[in-house]
């Protein structure tokens, strides 16, 4: 009540002003750094200036490489237009969780629903009967209906909203048998596994069994002086090279490439976790794990990198693989540029520092949300212009070190701890794709 009748001079808060809250005579904003799309933004910056009197917003760019393009290419931001969510609505996951609900409120038959819910309407039907959450309802009508007949009271309840999984480990205080939390199953092995230093706000626990089969982590409250981070790899199998996902992006004119979205299968492999001291982030112990890998079809979108300029790189001694895990980062950095999304929707290919597998001359994303929800589908038409800004961004990046920094070809989610990039063999390789693509710089 001090901040709305004017007693307090200025206000310290999260997004949480962003949308809904009318304070009525704020004169100006700090935004601390780029709050992830423009829409935001430039919402945050409405809190300002209401009820048309004069305002005043400053953006604080902090050391992230999108607030640093933006710094150094202000036009980028202020001649952008706002983002448009995305999501597919053909994820299968979606899809089933969609017509489970609404046949709850309401039968569904596929004469009349086909038109809402598109052509997977009966393949979707089709699976919910087998797995019992769909059932035909009798009637004396000539159209066959389909309603909820699922052992849920209320089929939305156990729905996330923030993801499309529904098998989860449950995290359990051994001591208290209280569940912790729940984590989606792709996402489980990267935090509980036996050996591992588990954190929930603020607090440490000591993940001592896992069982595979319940999908339950038993964890005790501990006080260590170290935290624990995974091995593993993620391979990328593209399906159908010729055939690519339709990307309707109307209004709007885009360069074209040979940027191609195809189906994937992606498959994890966790083979151990490394002990690393909280003080120094020094590693100071290997364990070995024997987990079962994960595999989920997903979507990616990636481009070939031409053979000259391979040539090119491995002509100066740089490790090809360098180049394009550097110019990968950098793409994935970029992408909400052009894109409303979070840094944990799409992933790419790390290079481990460790072995000499073969990795493929692409520059490749991918949906990390198993199914995909359509992003890289939405990224496709926009791959020349994040070509031409991740470019830009590495040369306009004044680090000294060639493994860049986390300005431009760092990345916080990078499985390989960014050990094996090359700034300048990502110049060349981006160099070499935007030439072969005869792209223009904008």
């Amino acid at each position: 009540m001090d901040f709305f009748g004017g007693k307090l001079l200025g206000v310290t808060a999260t997004n949480a002003l962003e949308l809904g809250i009318d304070v009525g005579h704020i004169d100006a904003t700090l935004h601390l750094g780029f709050p992830g799309s423009v829409a935001s933004l430039w919402q945050q910056a409405g809190r300002s200036g209401r009820r048309e009197n004069a305002s005043l917003s400053i953006y604080i760019a902090f050391e992230g490489p999108l607030d640093q393009y933006f710094m150094k290419f202000p036009q980028k931001l202020f001649g952008r237009s706002i983002e448009n969510c995305q999501i597919d609505v053909h994820n299968k996951q979606i899809l089933e969780q969609h017509i489970t609900c609404a046949a709850f409120e309401h039968p569904l038959s596929l004469q009349l629903d086909a038109k809402y819910f598109g052509s997977r309407l009966e393949d979707t039907i089709t699976t919910l009967r087998t797995k019992g959450n769909l059932g035909h309802e009798s009637c004396i009508t000539s159209v066959r209906t389909w309603v909820y007949v699922g052992r849920e009271k209320i089929p939305s309840h156990p729905i996330g909203i923030h993801s499309t999984e529904n098998d989860k480990y449950q995290v359990i205080d051994e001591t208290t048998s209280a569940v912790i939390e729940e984590i989606e199953e792709s996402k489980a092995f990267f935090q509980v596994y036996e050996g591992a230093v588990y954190m929930q706000q603020g607090k440490s626990y000591l993940v001592r069994v896992i069982d595979l089969s319940a999908k339950i982590a038993m964890c005790r409250k501990v006080d260590l002086k170290y935290y624990t981070k995974t091995r593993d790899y993620t391979d990328i199998h593209v399906f159908g090279g010729e055939y690519a996902y339709p990307a309707k992006m109307t209004g709007m004119n885009y360069q074209r490439t040979t940027a191609r979205v195809t189906a994937c299968k992606v498959t994890t492999k966790w083979f151990g976790f490394y002990k690393i001291w909280r003080r120094t982030n020094k590693i100071f112990d290997k364990v070995d794990l024997f987990l079962p890998e994960y595999s989920y079809e997903s979507q990616a979108v990636w481009i070939r990198v031409p053979e000259p300029t391979k040539i090119k790189v491995e002509a100066q001694n740089l490790p090809l693989r360098t180049g394009l895990h550097a110019a990968s980062h950098a793409i994935l950095n970029l992408v909400p540029l052009c894109i409303m999304s979070n840094s944990s929707d799409l992933g790419t290919e790390c290079a481990n520092p460790h072995e000499s597998r073969y990795f493929p001359a692409r520059l490749l994303l991918y949906d990390q949300q198993p199914g995909g929800v359509g992003i890289s589908a939405q990224v496709q038409p926009l791959f020349g212009d994040l070509l031409i800004a991740s470019l830009e961004l590495i040369r306009s990046c004044s680090c000294l070190g060639d493994k860049g920094c986390p300005n431009c070809v760092q990345n916080f989610s990078c499985s390989e701890y960014n050990e094996v990039l090359s700034k300048t063999a990502a110049i060349l390789v981006l160099e070499g794709v935007i030439e072969s693509e005869n792209l223009k710089a904008t």
